[in-house]
Formats: C-alpha cells, sequence, structure tokens
C-alpha cells in the first residue's frame, strides 16, 4: 500500500462482516495463505480511504524471485512479518479483554483510529459497534 488504509473481511454466517486485517501505506495486505496456495479466497479485499497501491500476480512474485535474490530475501521478510502479526493478532483474541484489545490498538495503530470508521475497527477487534462506543466512553471519563 502507498497510501490509504484498507482491509481485509469475510461474511461471516449471519452475513455480517468480519475484519481481519486493516493496514495502511508502506505495509502489503492480502490473504496470504490462499495467495501462496493459489486458491480462490473467501475474504475480500476494500479501500478505506483512498488508496494507491500496487498489485502482483503471484506468478509474477515467483519470477522476480527467482531473478533476484534481494527481492527473495525481501519476500521472505514480509511473509515472516504477516505470520508474525497474524500470531499476534490470534493471540490478543484468545487473551485480552475488549477494552485490552482497542487501548494496544490505540497505543500502537494510533493512525486507524483517526483514520478508520467504527463499524470496521469494531470488527476487527471482534466486537460490535455498540460496545465499542462504550469502551471509547469509559475511557474518556
Amino acid at each position: 500500500i502507498i497510501n490509504g488504509f484498507m482491509r481485509l473481511f469475510y461474511y461471516d454466517g449471519n452475513g455480517d462482516e468480519i475484519t481481519t486485517h486493516i493496514e495502511s501505506h508502506n505495509r502489503f495486505i492480502t490473504s496470504f495463505t490462499n495467495f501462496i496456495r493459489e486458491i480462490k479466497s473467501n475474504e475480500n479485499l476494500a479501500c478505506i480511504t483512498n488508496c494507491e497501491f500496487y498489485k502482483i500476480e503471484r506468478s509474477k512474485l515467483i519470477e522476480l524471485i527467482d531473478k533476484n535474490e534481494n527481492f527473495k530475501n525481501l519476500s521472505l521478510v514480509i511473509f515472516e512479518q504477516a505470520a508474525a502479526r497474524t500470531q499476534i493478532r490470534a493471540n490478543d483474541l484468545a487473551t485480552l479483554t475488549a477494552d485490552l484489545r482497542y487501548k494496544k490498538l490505540v497505543e500502537q495503530q494510533p493512525e486507524i483510529i483517526q483514520n478508520v470508521p467504527i463499524q470496521y475497527i469494531a470488527s476487527y477487534l471482534g466486537i460490535k459497534p455498540q460496545s465499542l462506543s462504550r469502551i471509547r466512553k469509559q475511557l474518556i471519563k
């Protein structure tokens, strides 16, 4: 992503959108498992704000990796970081309360709080927008 904010989401059994990733400039976003396996994903990618980004097909990425050792190393770092972020997010969802997940997001990624609509933030945190509004009100007191 060059500029802007994007999200990755899917629809649950009730038809509600579940946001799994929110990323901004200088970050990569994709359904990495599906990208690697080259299978259709049940996740959707959407711009939250006006965005400028680069897109690459897996076959083109493989060509670049085969031709350039530096690109191969960069790709490895990107996939390692993605795996680490996914693991941290899973741990946070399993072990932190909604209040603590929100506080962590505010501390570590305040740009998301400032630029992303509340319904996407709530979904990303695994809560309803009403619950996030309550948490935000309690923090202001």
